[in-house]
Order: structure tokens, then sequence, then C-alpha cells
């Protein structure tokens, strides 16, 4: 996931959707043990890949600062909500 995310901090939208998608995959068979981490990484992932599909349509992205506040208050792990955080 830090790979896709640096590809889309360096504006490689492409290789970034591609590898927040092979990581969702790799989550799907291999999921944490924990289902709130897991429920945080989903949708950490499905925003990040709608974002980047919003941005290559030209469209505008539905507020994100309702759904960062949402994905801030689910139960996940501390270190993990802070590695990987929507602005």
């Amino acid at each position: 996931m830090l790979l896709a995310d640096v590809g889309l901090f360096s504006g490689d939208l492409c290789s970034a959707k591609q590898q927040y998608t092979v990581t969702k995959e790799m989550l799907e068979k291999n999921p944490p043990k924990s289902k709130d981490d897991e429920a945080y990484y989903s949708a950490y992932l499905d925003f990040r890949v709608l974002a980047i599909e919003c941005h290559t349509l030209g469209s505008t992205l539905p507020p994100w600062d309702d759904f960062a506040a949402l994905l801030n208050e689910l139960d996940a792990n501390r270190m993990i909500k802070r590695l990987f955080q929507l602005p």
C-alpha cells in the first residue's frame, strides 16, 4: 500500500490504481486478524481507487473530508491509522 501511495503522490495514477487493486486482492486472500483493521484497509483502498477514477474522468470527488472523518472513527489499530490516513 505504501508503494501505491508513493505512486499516487508522485503523479503516477495508473500505477497507483494498479497497486491499490493488487493490495486489496492480497488483503482479501490473507485478511488481517482484526476485523476493524480489515475494515479500515478496505475503506482506505476503496477511497483511493475512487479518487483516482474521479480524477481520471475529470469529475469532482464527493466531499472527502466527511469520509475521512468517518474512516478515522473506525476502531482500527492506531499505528495503521497514522500510517495510512486521509487528509
